[in-house]
Order: C-alpha cells, then sequence, then structure tokens
C-alpha cells in the first residue's frame, strides 16, 4: 500500500484518535492473518514439504524486500522520510499484530526481528548489485568505492581534497567522464557545459544540506520557480547604478586597507588572514551598511574561523543526502548554530539601528515586481544575507593568492606596476571606474580567477529526463553531475601551460587560451553568480592600488595550504608590502 494511499485511509482527526484508527486496523489485521493461518495450515497438511520453504518469515523478507527495490529504484532521489515512514508504519502495524496474537517473545522475534534483519540485508545487497553491476554508469572509470556509495565523495570534500583528487582522476584516466559517486559523475569538457547548465535546469540534491535552520538561499533553492522570484530580486541588488553606489564604500575600505598596509610596511604578515579579513568587513558593510569589526578588533574574531569549521561540516553532510533530509527534523548542530548567528547578529543590528541603509539587505527587502513575492520570513532572509557575506569573504581567497602569485613572478607585478604608474601619469586615478579597462589590469584578474577561483567544484545540475548525448559518451536522465573549475581551467587541452600564472594569455598571447568557453569562473546560465561584476570591481580594485603602493614580496617558498570544501579555503601566507614611496 502506498503512502498517498494509506493517507486516504486515515479520517482527519486528531493525533490521538490515529493511534485508535491503528488499533482497529491492528485487529482486522490480526483476523485477517488468522484466517490466512487456517487456510495455510490446511494446504500444509497436504504439502508440508513447499509450504515450510514459501511460507519461512525470511523467505517473505527477501520477496518484500525485492518489491521495495523494484518499486524504489526507478524513482529519482527518493525521499527518505517518505520511505522510513512507509517502513515504519508497516512495521508498527505488523509489530502491534503480532503482540495481539503472540504471547511468546521468541515467536516476535523470530516472526518480526529477524525477517527485518533479512529484509534490510536483501535491500542492501540489491541496491550494491544495481549499482556496481547494473547502473549505466558503470562504464565510467572512478574510485570503486564511489560507485557503490556517496562516502567517497564525502570524505575528500571534507578533507578539502576533492577537486585536486577529481583533476587527478581525469589525467589518470585520460577521460571526459569520472564517476564520483552511485549517481554522480564529474564531467571535465567544455563542449559539454551549453548542453548542462542551459535554460532551466535543476540544481543537483548537493545543494539541500545548504539550508540554514530548514530555510534555503537562492544557491540552495532547487525550485526553479522559487529561484526564477528571487534571482529577480538578487538582480536589482546588482545593476550598473547600485554597483557604482558600492564602488565609493569598496574605495573606503580599500583606503582603509592601504593605510594599514602603510604602517606593516615591510613587515612579514600573514597575507591570508589580511584578505581574509578585508574581504569579510566589506562584505558586511555592502550587505548591511557596516563592516563587521574584524580589521579593527571590535568585531567578533571567531568569525572567519565558523565559517571554515561550517564549510567543512557542511561538505561532509552535503553529499549524503540522506543524512541532511533526516537532520533537518533535529536540532541544529552546533557548528551550524554558532555560524548562523554570527551573521544573523549583523542583520539584527541592521534592522534595529539603521534600517533605512542602502545595501544588498535593502534590495533583498524588496518585494518582486511580477509575482508580488517577497523575503517574507526572517529566516529565509537571513539565509541570503548569509549568502551575501559567505560569497564576499570568497574574494580574500582570490586576493591573497594572487599576490602571492605575483610576489613570486617579479616580472609580472612590475608590468602590471608600470602599467598602473602609466595610468595615474596620464592624470588618471585609481577609482573602480577609471581603472575598469585597464588590458593588463583586466588580464591579471582574469589569469587569477582561473588559477585561484575560490569555487573549483563546479555547479552541481540533474541531467533531464531525456538524458544528454555528447556522441562520444551519454549521461543517463536523472544523473547528478558538475563540471569540475579546476579541472577544466587547467587543462591543457584548454589553456597553453595551463598550471602557469600567465595574464598575457588575455592579451597578445591569445593562442594560449584555446577553448574559451571553458573559462567559467562564475559559472553558467541561470545560475551564474548575480554579483560577478562586484567581485571583479572588487579584485581589480584592491590588486590596483596594492601593487601601485606597494612591492609584494614573498616571505616564504612553502606551498600555502590548500583545502576546498565547496568554497576553497586557504592556510596562511607570510608575505610583506614595501611600500613604494
Amino acid at each position: 500500500m502506498s503512502l498517498s494511499s494509506m493517507s486516504m485511509l486515515m479520517p482527519s482527526v486528531g493525533i490521538w484518535e490515529y493511534f485508535d484508527f491503528a488499533r482497529v486496523l491492528m485487529v482486522k489485521t490480526a483476523h485477517f492473518i488468522d484466517a490466512i493461518i487456517a487456510g495455510l495450515q490446511n494446504f500444509q497438511s497436504h504439502n508440508p514439504d513447499l509450504v515450510a520453504t514459501t511460507t519461512s518469515p525470511h523467505f517473505l523478507a527477501v520477496a518484500v524486500g525485492l518489491i521495495s527495490c523494484l518499486l524504489v529504484a526507478p524513482i529519482p532521489e527518493a525521499a527518505t522520510i517518505e520511505v522510513l515512514f512507509g517502513w515504519g508504519i508497516l512495521n508498527f502495524v505488523y509489530l502491534g499484530t503480532l503482540v495481539m496474537t503472540q504471547v511468546d517473545n521468541s515467536i516476535i522475534i523470530e516472526y518480526w526481528l529477524l525477517p527485518n534483519l533479512t529484509y534490510l540485508a536483501t535491500c542492501i545487497t540489491l541496491t550494491l548489485i544495481r549499482r556496481l553491476f547494473i547502473s549505466p554508469l558503470r562504464k565510467f572509470p572512478g574510485p570503486a568505492s564511489a560507485s557503490y556509495s556517496n562516502y567517497w565523495m564525502a570524505k575528500e570534500l571534507s578533507a578539502g581534497t576533492f577537486s585536486k583528487t577529481v583533476r587527478e582522476l581525469h589525467r589518470k584516466h585520460n577521460a571526459p567522464v569520472i564517476r564520483t559517486g552511485p549517481n554522480e559523475v564529474s564531467v571535465n569538457d567544455a563542449e559539454a557545459i551549453v548542453k548542462i547548465y542551459s535554460g532551466k535546469y535543476q540544481r543537483g540534491s548537493f545543494y539541500e544540506a545548504g539550508k540554514l535552520r530548514g530555510h534555503a538561499a537562492i544557491r540552495e533553492t532547487r525550485s526553479n520557480y522559487h529561484h526564477t522570484i528571487w534571482r529577480r530580486i538578487w538582480d536589482k541588488a546588482f545593476t550598473p547604478g547600485e554597483l557604482k553606489h558600492y564602488a565609493a564604500q569598496t574605495e573606503n575600505a580599500t583606503s582603509k586597507l592601504v593605510n594599514s598596509l602603510k604602517k606593516k610596511s615591510g613587515e612579514e604578515l600573514d597575507c591570508t588572514k589580511v584578505m581574509d579579513e578585508f574581504a569579510l568587513d566589506l562584505a558586511s558593510q555592502l550587505t548591511y551598511g557596516e563592516d563587521a569589526g574584524i580589521q579593527d578588533g571590535t568585531g567578533d574574531e571567531t568569525y572567519l574561523d565558523s565559517i571554515k569549521k561550517y564549510l567543512s561540516w557542511l561538505a561532509f553532510y552535503a553529499t549524503l543526502r540522506n543524512i541532511p533530509e533526516l537532520l533537518s527534523y533535529t536540532r541544529d548542530p552546533a557548528v551550524l548554530t554558532s555560524y548562523c548567528a554570527k551573521s544573523e547578529s549583523l542583520l539584527i543590528n541592521r534592522q534595529r539601528n539603521h534600517p533605512d541603509s542602502h545595501d544588498i539587505t535593502s534590495h533583498l527587502l524588496e518585494e518582486d515586481e511580477e509575482s508580488r513575492r517577497k523575503f517574507q520570513i526572517p529566516l529565509q532572509l537571513a539565509a541570503n544575507t548569509n549568502l551575501s557575506i559567505l560569497m564576499g569573504t570568497a574574494v580574500g581567497v582570490t586576493l591573497s593568492q594572487t599576490f602571492k602569485s605575483l610576489s613570486q613572478q617579479k616580472p609580472t607585478q612590475e608590468k602590471l606596476y608600470k602599467e598602473l604608474e602609466s595610468h595615474i601619469k596620464k592624470g588618471g586615478d585609481l577609482s573602480t571606474e577609471s581603472i575598469k579597462s585597464l588590458p593588463y589590469l583586466t588580464a591579471t584578474i582574469n589569469e587569477s580567477l582561473r588559477l585561484h577561483n575560490p569555487f573549483t567544484t563546479g555547479v552541481h545540475a540533474v541531467i533531464g529526463e531525456k538524458g544528454l548525448d555528447m556522441g562520444s559518451y551519454r549521461l543517463p536522465a536523472y544523473t547528478q553531475v558538475y563540471v569540475p573549475t579546476l579541472t577544466l581551467m587547467t587543462d591543457e587541452k584548454y589553456f597553453e601551460k595551463a598550471e602557469e600564472f600567465i595574464p598575457e594569455r588575455w592579451t597578445d598571447r591569445e593562442e594560449m587560451v584555446k577553448d574559451k568557453r571553458a573559462y567559467v569562473p562564475f559559472g553558467y546560465g541561470i545560475h551564474a553568480c548575480a554579483g560577478r561584476q562586484l567581485a571583479i570591481n572588487e579584485l581589480k580594485l584592491v590588486v590596483a592600488r596594492v601593487v601601485a603602493g606597494f612591492e609584494v614580496e614573498s616571505g616564504d617558498e612553502e606551498d600555502t595550504e590548500w583545502k576546498d570544501y565547496g568554497m576553497v579555503r586557504v592556510g596562511e601566507w607570510k608575505g610583506r608590502f614595501k611600500s613604494r614611496k
């Protein structure tokens, strides 16, 4: 009996009457079982050997397990809670019936507990057989353990090694498609980008775990209906007029950063920490109209650490879809509560002290003109403003790694400095508007976004019901898929000397970019980053002002710790900013 059929049998009454309904159902079931037993006893007297086998509780458990797998397997992303509820309610009725008809505990164990274990073992065995030997994804190479469980992917993500491991797998097998989960593949193919991410494609189940306190932000929603409405609201926050408004705030924040670096000119600094704190403060300023006080020591100094812990936690559970579904019915874990509280306190402060502030939140509070809908639930608004902060802090990763590349490549740094110096001598200033078209600065940022992108896993999507035929390979319907941007943008097939920092590939050495379709630093299609131009403006402004004012030197040549938790976080990097004047 399906859950929908069962719900039709249940009257619309109070919760206690459901138990009475279940009691009546048990009684009727008990009478039905008694009738069956009487019939079986009569049949058994004539066919004792056959009945002994076919009426064994374990035989019946195997049969029910087979039927369950045949029913559930074709369903894309079967809801965990519905499956467990169906299994649970049937067990409740069956166990209750046994208790009413049997007083011997050994009979209950023989006819309920042991058959349940047989049923579960059957389901697990059949699922493994299907994933290993029947799944159409079995023809794609990949780790053996990934073919039967998402645990391999969860482990790699939580360790921060996933993107680099996937890149090595693509290189090892020299294959465009790698299987990284029972129903998940990585596709390193520039031609596939348009086909996978065109139109209103559905986001992958990977994003379900990103709901904060039960509410999704625009990045986490898998509903195209909600995404279309929310995207119109978000886009109003990034119109050309709004970008000019944010430019003034970004310029003020950058001036404070430059002044701070001047006071510490020539000193060895943890550049990762400096840029992360700057990016977080600026993200807060743009989102809530006031910085988080991280750089000047007045804010919560644990904020950045809480982001890292949250990302590591999320990376593990996002892949194990069933667990977040169940966790949504429990109390939020401490790591999630701590992370949410930081941003929520800033939002509450904004609403109490300066509700008329002109910032990103002011746009997220507006109503969508077409649907007349808006973020009405406070936690829904909080989830989206929190996303704004998270995306803003990602810029800090690209900034710190850009300066590290420039410190290691003096000719590149000097070439950029000369362009900026020439621009200033010609009467230009280092404002967002004035520097936006400088060719070598633009090339430097393009190259940095290619090599130092904070989102290296790629956007997770679901293949449509017709599947995807790419000629040399075919992806079945409802396959979870992503194009790994780290692998794609460091592939020699698309970029010459792909792992070297060479801004000239975007200016006078265009032959080094073999296929521009492989350059997707902000995603592609309807789910591409809404604030990409704001991020580019910020990167250009900070790099321009720092390089114009300082000679950037590396304090050590050791590799910086690099972790990808779905969003890259980098470890300590020692460097020096020596004032040019």
